[in-house]
């Protein structure tokens, strides 16, 4: 199919008469503004660097700029502005059917010398410390320490994503995922249940399909990548105004639309098909952008590809950005982002290597979640502005569980109500002192309305309860200082207060600071004290006792906490080749363990949606997590890109009974490829032929055994708790690899992408998990997936 849609769409392209039409070129536009105070930057010089001959324009009074007759393909941007930091946007994807509309967020020199060089060539060659890139510098100018930014360009190209950015994670060094079918985030030898999403300030528990209480991941992500705009992934030491999280910050926001032009974006994969639809509301000046998208599962359903299920799930989501600036008043902005879902687990369905069904049990599952969001930014001065965000998040949680009988009848066996309201207010001064010195500070407060009621029907017992509200509140300051433009640092301060209980509360101080060394050389390091709220699911279990009353007591857990310490070392070999190696250090205090001795810790447990139904338990368990990484990176440039990680860590934990162990995430070692080339096809060269692989192998993980003994004896699975985590499943290994074809149209403003990406083609058989078969009467594996292609048309115009 995939060739034959190359070659039609080949064809179509050489059938154009060329000689009587005009060539069809891009536009490169954007902003350039400071990046401390946001303010527009005019007379900033924007060059493109690898055209001959030169296209050169500078900023408006406003930061505007705009760069014309740009033909597609990748190219180099060159910034710069006298007193400020040369920036460079590399590999900016020009394609015949999208404008590129990029803002740069330049930085202030502490010394007010011209960074002026005399070619802009020389200018590309100086990688000294005054020079900064879109691939290198974060988003967010607090974070200074452990810090992986990434462009949305990067999801869509790395082969195995699925467009997902929780997918992308694991392409990072240190980082992997625990299940094939699922997006879990596994940093450092963290649970996932420890990564907090941020989107344009808010904080979403789990923007997911099919997202269940208590975790941060699922199959199906609601964000939609044609709609997100370049963001990060920061790792360690937190800035202060991020919190309730141990693990990572995901940070991310839904980009404007396009305010000159009406665009338009349709993909269809064997995942869903979508539309995304941008263009100004008043030209110029206010802008919409939607994106919808429906699954296409069924399509998989009937392909002989093995994803762990016969049953089909079924979803829908949208998010969307309206964005009205106003001389005055000030920038107004309303988005949010939702999902619907729903999926049957039937037992007459359920074969042997069903690894989600339940055998003699249907189960039905319907899941929507939703967040909206209104902002406003208004500058007090120049130089300072508050920013005001009003957001409400809704999750609608429902499923039941009937037991099915050889005889074909059912009875109700476990009914789950879950909603959860979180209505939120937040303010955030930022200002810019001086050249040296800026701060940021702020508060935040969340409302949560929960209603949870969970009920084992057969045995007429109430699992989980609580209906009621409670609220949160965060507040934080911090402060940025360059001692010169080779030195700067943040020291920063968080509190937190959560009413459930008088033990839920945080004092954390963070600090972080980056240091140029030599033109080539710089060292980062950053400390934070990190604190995370006990997860919802653990909190509301109640125990039943023996008079018939209930043991509420998980409802006294407090925080769960850690110390983060990191030292990371950058060599910039050249403009396009980079080496960094980072160590690190975490500490973690107060984890959810029985009062018991017991094995049992909450810092193995996110992964998936179970959880130990046990009350008793309290806030004593300790573990840590210490490694060291190492990358080469070859950024994308004379046709290709490739990065090479490879990280050693040891992740141990104590548990109530004082004995230290491996913990679930301990593979002891992790090593990640991704690498692609692209080839100029077409008479003219316009078009491109893409190749993209991604490897991952990483150490066998830690597993509970099963005491098959006493599971055959008792009929069902029995684990053995004592030997916890001392045997492992078998080391995991899987070859992604992408083959695609872009065609940019000649002549009008349309491209077409189209590609096969290939899950696992080496077709490894990974193990997943080892449960207990009582059919057979003993310990079988379950494998992550097989061979699982996607095929991929998109069209932009």
């Amino acid at each position: 199919i995939t060739l034959l849609l190359f070659s039609v769409l080949s064809t179509g392209y050489a059938q154009v008469d060329s000689s009587s039409r005009k060539e069809n070129f891009q536009v490169i536009r954007g902003a350039v503004l400071d990046g401390v105070s946001g303010q527009p930057i005019e007379g900033a010089s924007v060059e493109l660097m690898n055209y001959m001959p030169r296209k050169k324009t500078t900023s408006n009074q406003d930061g505007s700029f705009r760069l014309e007759g740009i033909p597609v393909g990748r190219h180099r941007v060159l910034i710069e502005k006298n007193g400020y930091a040369i920036y460079t946007l590399s590999n900016v994807m020009v394609a015949s059917g999208k404008e590129v509309v990029e803002n740069i967020a330049m930085d202030e020199l502490v010394q007010e010398e011209s960074t002026k060089l005399k070619t802009a060539s020389a200018a590309m060659k100086q990688r000294s410390f005054n020079a900064y890139s879109n691939r290198t510098i974060a988003n967010n100018k607090m974070a200074l320490a452990s810090v992986e930014p990434f462009t949305i360009e990067e999801i869509q190209r790395y082969s195995g994503c699925l467009n997902d950015p929780s997918r992308l994670a694991s392409s990072f060094t240190g980082i992997f995922n625990t299940d094939d079918s699922q997006n879990f985030i596994v940093n450092r030898g963290n649970s996932p249940v420890g990564v907090s999403f941020v989107i344009d300030g808010v904080h979403i528990d789990n923007p997911n399909h099919f997202g269940t209480m208590g975790n941060t991941g699922s199959s199906f992500q609601i964000l939609n990548t044609g709609a997100l705009g370049n963001s990060e992934l920061i790792r360690s030491a937190f800035p202060a105004e991020y919190g309730d999280s141990f693990s990572a910050i995901y940070n991310m926001s839904l980009r404007k639309g396009n305010n000159q032009r009406f665009e338009f974006t349709g993909r269809a994969s064997l995942l869903g098909g979508e539309l995304i639809a941008e263009g100004p509301i008043q030209k110029g000046n206010s802008s919409f952008l939607v994106a919808y998208r429906y699954s296409l599962l069924r399509i998989i359903s009937i392909l002989p590809i093995d994803i762990g299920t016969a049953s089909t799930p079924n979803y829908q989501d949208i998010n969307f950005k309206l964005y009205f600036p106003t001389k005055n008043l000030g920038e107004f902005t309303l988005f949010g982002l939702g999902g619907l879902s729903d999926v049957a687990l039937l037992n007459e369905y359920v074969a042997p290597s069903d690894l989600f069904s339940e055998r003699n049990r249907d189960l039905y599952i319907k899941a929507n979640m939703g967040t909206i969001g209104f902002k406003h930014k208004k500058y007090l001065n120049p130089r300072i502005y508050l920013e005001t965000t009003l957001h409400n998040t809704y999750y609608y949680y429902r499923s039941h569980r009937d037991t099915v009988f050889s005889n074909g009848t059912k009875e109700e066996f476990y009914k789950v109500r879950n909603d959860r309201n979180i209505a939120g207010i937040s303010f955030l001064l930022n200002a810019k002192v001086s050249r040296k010195l800026s701060y940021r500070t702020g508060i935040r407060g969340r409302h949560f309305f929960l209603n949870i009621f969970d009920r084992f029907l057969q045995k007429d017992l109430v699992e989980y309860y609580f209906i009621d509200h409670l609220f949160d509140v965060e507040t934080y300051a911090q402060f940025h200082y360059k001692v010169s433009d080779r030195l700067v640092f943040n020291i920063g301060i968080r509190g937190q207060y959560y009413s459930l209980n008088n033990k839920s509360y945080a004092i954390e101080p963070r600090f972080a600071l980056r240091w140029n060394i030599a033109k080539r050389h710089s060292l980062s390091f950053g400390y934070g004290w990190h604190s995370k709220r006990t997860p919802f699911t653990l909190s509301f279990f109640q125990a039943q006792n023996s008079d018939g009353s209930y043991n509420r007591s998980n409802q006294d857990l407090g925080f769960g906490r850690s110390h983060h310490l990191n030292l990371l070392y950058k060599y910039h070999i050249n403009q396009n080749w980079l080496i960094q190696t980072e160590v690190y250090g975490q500490y973690l205090t107060d984890l959810v363990v029985s009062q018991d001795p017991s094995s049992l810790s909450l810092v193995n447990f996110g992964h998936s949606a179970f959880y130990p139904k046990i009350s008793n338990l309290t806030n004593a368990g300790l573990a840590y997590n210490c490694g060291i990484e190492l990358t080469i990176r070859k950024s994308f440039s004379g046709g290709y890109y490739g990065s090479l990680g490879g990280s050693y860590f040891e992740s141990k934990y104590q548990g109530s009974d004082g004995i230290w162990r491996d913990t679930r995430f301990a593979t002891k070692y992790i090593v990640q490829l991704v690498a692609g080339k692209e080839f100029k096809i077409g008479k003219r060269k316009q078009n491109v032929l893409t190749l993209d692989i991604r490897g991952i192998h990483h150490g066998a993980r830690p597993f509970i055994p099963i005491d098959l003994a006493a599971s055959i004896a008792n009929g069902y699975e029995i684990l053995d708790a004592e030997r916890a985590f001392q045997e492992r499943l078998t080391p995991y290994t899987r070859i992604d690899a992408k083959i695609g074809v872009r065609f940019n149209h000649r002549h009008k403003r349309l491209s077409h992408y189209i590609y096969l990406d290939a899950i696992n083609v080496g077709m490894f058989k990974n193990e997943l998990q080892r449960i207990y078969n009582s059919d057979l009467q003993a310990v079988v594996s379950g494998n992550q997936f097989g061979l699982v292609p996607n095929l991929f048309y998109q069209l932009q115009f």
